[in-house]
């Protein structure tokens, strides 16, 4: 794999075709899928969705995971590291915020183009990713619902 020496894969970015993200680590998932790891590339990103201005005071990080298309014919699970930011606008009521690129909006679980391919396909998102089922959850000791996607291959 070719990497710079910021740790990021040229190569792999512009097979996942995601926007805004750059792949920094791809492993196979052992279920015939792969894990790529992404970091926000896109400037843009810092800006808080309220005032406008850019941040330059980080609070944390979040690692969140958009599904996205197959890539090279295999299911692949993207893990967003993605950084929250202080507003820095003293006027501002938001006081802070998550990176959000157009790829993947602020609160969307699906990226873009994964929505567009659903809509291309003439059906509902989650008809369009049919595998989708309920299994069981736990955190914090309680069963939660959650969807998993049993062969996100079959979206296209």
């Amino acid at each position: 794999m070719n990497s710079d020496d910021t740790g990021i894969n040229e190569a792999a970015t512009r097979l996942l075709g995601l926007e805004g993200v750059s792949v920094i680590k791809v492993k196979d998932d052992g279920a015939g899928g792969s894990t790529v790891y992404v970091v926000t590339n896109e400037d843009s990103a810092r800006a808080c969705p309220s005032c406008g201005v850019f941040a330059t005071r980080l609070k944390d990080y979040r690692t969140t995971r958009p599904w996205h298309l197959p890539c090279g014919g295999r299911p692949v699970s993207i893990r967003w590291r993605k950084a929250r930011w202080y507003c820095a606008e003293p006027v501002c009521e938001r006081g802070s915020f998550t990176e959000a690129i157009h790829a993947v909006p602020a609160g969307m679980r699906t990226t873009t183009a994964l929505r567009r391919a659903a809509g291309a396909a003439g059906c509902g998102l989650r008809s369009a990713v049919c595998g989708l089922r309920r299994i069981p959850h736990r955190r914090a000791g309680r069963p939660r619902p959650v969807l998993e996607l049993a062969d996100r291959a079959a979206v296209l």
